[in-house]
């Protein structure tokens, strides 16, 4: 039964069952609760921002050093605050609970409280606003329209109709906001993009169906982000090296595949270890071999790539082609080296690996003289009948029609919309398609239909469940719901907590899940740099395509085991193992490691890889391209695992200056004292380079070391923000996670803008903490983490109507609709 609840402003929300009344009426209590202790009087608090906070943040008494910040982030002055009515300052007072959470204020070498009393006016503060937030709630902002970005497009053709298409083959990449590229300011729609959609969509109906005219060419660049697909696969006894790719074959028929060579010894290209012996290429599709080719060592310079090709018959569908290399004769004593690795230095620079050619392309083009559509995946999935006669197609079509459009639009088609689609298979017919053209025909209009390109929360009564279940497709799966999830929505059980619950755990266990590690961890922790990071030499000498791929494997697959297995948030940066192969133990000077592919590995006693801050690639992302830069390492800390990122630097920032000629170089921490003892400098660089320095042991690409690169010893002893004082790595990790409400902060805050597509406002910070608070009962395991964020007030609610500017600051003055009510206003 639907009730309403009048708040303080005459707000007016509606909510529905029992779900609803978790979220405002139960859920309000826990949040407002004090699970500290006692709250302190009122007055006490005020004697602590007197004499803690307003001594330095008054407009008589700014220093010189926080003027920067003061800038950045607005004048937050204490005299003419009333503690009494948090709720006429609630930005300013949340931002006074993320500095205290944080340990950054007061400063150092300020008064400051001891920590039990900093917390515990935090916890009184925290619950003044958390009964602001009860009795005003604001589940902000939530657009009407909000376009699926490059990866959910991909994802959701992937699902509806089971072809597995690179989507950055048709669209360009998207901007990014708040450190993520779904966030609905950002995805706008141009005329231009609007073309690639509608070329994107003919294409793919093509593949669908198999259509005659569906020819396909396709040229994988091998040595590019964008299009290497190195797998681990088994390339068989002996074989040195390769690539294989996923290809969608669109129909039966004859393909070409084509593979060219890089140029040997052309001009301006390091000279590497000469081909000392002939290699034999062979060219397999699915494990059979189709052609083979003896690459003779090259006894000249050869500027024209070398050329391969061959032609075979392949049926439709989506298939491996791989090329490997082996030594002539067959290498049958080594085993397997490296597997399906093309190996490849930045720079033209890849050490030992130049023995054995290079791949440079892999084209594949067709059908010629092609055969029928065969029996697809994407054929199965899509005819789910076959009319045995012309009398049968159209009740055929309707039924095809309306099982996609459901899918399609996520429980949401409109009768409008469904008849759309009839009406172009209609006309498609009509211009002498067949059935199957008919179909495609469809299918094409339909992937550039607005209730597939965008999502839309409108207000759709009864269809509300519908919005939820495709907010909670879109934020574990980056695509469109499965069948139970639609039949959840549909039959209205989503209206529960226990089977958000559920669902959320059946998604996570389901490989669709991989889309949180990709898109985003990868983006959270700014693993997609790691792609355009170009160390310089000598260190580009260590530093190949084989191993960028393994520190960015490395990383994604730690996060998923974390993840997959509920582990706690804190074992994301104090684990005792992680995943390594070969190349990449032989990199970290780690032993025993003979295997190609990538495996969970115990780390050794005393080895201070353990955690995200022992990862080569967050090292190297932090890294200038010739050296460490604690700058950058420690703004990465601060940012990504404790949630309060440091104003961006002044555009007049001096380069560091080295050591004059003939005398010793000063170390990085020498160079920076020059910042930290400029008093415009020292407030943000005290709080930024301490985690830097304390990972200064590990070099620009995430070696280990002692000594820096002008042999001076390192110093890696530093002194955090909140005082702590750390001297290694470890020691780091260990005080991060000595609060774990903090990082297990920082993950929900990164996991709601996510899920939300927006940043976060004053108004999340109550649903934030109440998140927190209740995954601490479960030791902040990830995944009760998650749980929290979808059945947390903003994402299971939306506003009647946009908010304008002032609207933000004033909530009471708009009205919210939870998107699970079905009942009527």
């Amino acid at each position: 039964m639907a009730s309403t609840l009048a708040a303080n402003g005459g707000m007016r929300l509606t909510f529905c069952g029992g779900l609803a009344a978790a979220l405002v009426m139960a859920g309000g209590a826990a949040i407002a609760g004090n699970a500290f202790g006692e709250n302190p009087p009122l007055v006490d608090a005020q004697d602590f921002v007197r004499t803690f906070c307003a001594t330095c943040h008054t407009k008589r008494t700014q220093h010189v050093r926080c003027q920067r910040c003061h800038t950045e982030h607005g004048d937050s002055t204490f005299a003419d605050l009333d503690l009494a009515d948090v709720a006429s300052e609630r930005e300013t007072w949340e931002k006074v609970v993320v500095k205290l959470r944080a340990g950054l204020m007061p400063p150092l070498d300020a008064h400051r409280p001891d920590p039990a009393t900093a917390d515990r006016f935090r916890h009184w503060l925290s619950g003044e606003l958390d009964r602001v937030a009860r009795e005003q709630p604001d589940p902000g902002p939530s657009p009407v329209f909000r376009r699926l970005n490059r990866n959910e497009y991909q994802n959701a053709v992937r699902d509806l109709l089971h072809v597995d298409i690179d989507a950055a083959h048709f669209l360009p990449a998207d901007d990014s906001s708040h450190g993520f590229d779904n966030m609905a300011g950002t995805l706008r729609i141009s005329p231009l993009l609007m073309e690639r959609y509608l070329a994107a969509a003919k294409a793919v109906s093509r593949l669908v169906v198999g259509s005659t005219e569906a020819f396909d060419s396709r040229t994988y660049h091998i040595g590019t982000e964008a299009e290497r697909r190195i797998r681990s696969g088994d390339p068989g006894p002996g074989a040195e090296g390769g690539t294989q790719i996923s290809h969608y074959f669109p129909r039966d028929g004859d393909y070409e595949i084509t593979v060219t060579l890089e140029p040997i010894n052309r001009p301006g290209a390091r000279r590497t270890t000469p081909v000392l012996v002939d290699r034999l290429l062979e060219l397999a599709v699915d494990g059979d071999q189709v052609g083979t080719f003896t690459v003779p060592k090259p006894d000249r310079e050869i500027r024209e790539p070398p050329r391969f090709r061959v032609r075979a018959r392949v049926s439709a569908g989506e298939h491996d082609v791989a090329a490997r290399f082996y030594k002539t004769p067959l290498n049958l004593v080594d085993g397997l080296l490296e597997p399906l690795v093309n190996e490849r230095g930045e720079g033209d620079i890849a050490g030992a690996s130049g023995s054995v050619p290079r791949l440079n392309t892999l084209a594949v083009e067709g059908p010629f003289q092609a055969g029928g559509p065969g029996d697809t995946p994407s054929r199965r999935a899509l005819f789910l009948c076959n009319p045995g006669s012309a009398t049968e197609e159209a009740g055929c079509a309707e039924t095809i029609l309306a099982a996609l459009a459901r899918r399609a639009f996520r429980g949401m088609a409109t009768e409008a919309e469904s008849q759309s689609l009839l009406r172009a298979y209609d006309e498609a017919r009509n211009r002498g398609y067949s059935f199957d053209g008919g179909i495609g025909y469809a299918v094409r209009r339909l992937l550039v239909s607005p209730h597939f390109l965008f999502r839309v929360e409108a207000d759709m009564g009864s269809e509300r469940t519908a919005v939820l279940a495709s907010r909670l497709s879109f934020f574990l799966w980056s695509s469109i719901p499965d069948e139970p999830l639609l039949a959840a929505a549909e039959q209205g059980r989503l209206d529960t907590p226990d089977e958000i619950e559920a669902q959320v755990r059946r998604m996570l266990a389901d490989p669709r899940a991989w889309a949180l590690t990709s898109n985003f961890a990868s983006q959270w922790l700014e693993l997609r740099s790691l792609a355009f990071y170009r160390p310089t030499a000598p260190l580009s000498f260590h530093y190949d395509e084989a191993l960028r791929d393994a520190l960015q494997a490395e990383t994604e697959l730690f996060f998923d085991h974390v993840l997959r297995r509920d582990r706690p948030a804190t074992e994301l940066l104090t684990a005792r193992y992680t995943f390594l192969n070969k190349r990449l133990a032989d990199h970290y000077g780690i032993a025993g490691v003979q295997h190609p592919d990538l495996r969970r590995t115990e780390l050794p006693d005393e080895n201070p890889r353990g955690g995200l801050l022992g990862h080569g690639s967050l090292l190297a992302i932090t890294s200038h391209p010739d050296r460490t830069s604690p700058v950058l390492r420690g703004k990465w800390v601060l940012a990504n695992l404790l949630g309060t990122p440091p104003p961006p630097p002044p555009p007049d920032v001096p380069d560091l200056e080295g050591g004059k000629p003939g005398t010793k170089a000063p170390t990085l921490r020498e160079q920076l004292k020059r910042h930290r003892d400029h008093p415009a400098c020292a407030n943000c660089h005290n709080l930024i380079d301490p985690a830097g320095f304390a990972l200064e042991n590990f070099d620009a690409i995430g070696r280990w070391r002692q000594r820096d690169d002008s042999w001076n010893p390192i110093d890696s002893t530093a002194v955090l923000p909140d005082g702590t004082v750390v001297r290694n790595a470890e020691e780091l990790k260990q005080a991060l996670v000595q609060k774990p409400e903090r990082f297990a902060t920082t993950i929900v805050e990164r996991l709601l803008t996510y899920a939300l597509g927006r940043g976060l406002e004053p108004y999340d910070g109550p649903a934030v903490r109440k998140i927190v608070s209740a995954a601490a009962d479960d030791d902040y395991r990830i995944q009760s983490l998650i749980i929290g964020v979808t059945q947390s007030y903003p994402f299971g609610m939306r506003r009647t109507s946009p908010p304008g500017e002032d609207a933000i600051r004033d909530t009471a003055r708009h009205a919210a609709e939870p998107v699970r009510d079905t009942g009527a206003d």
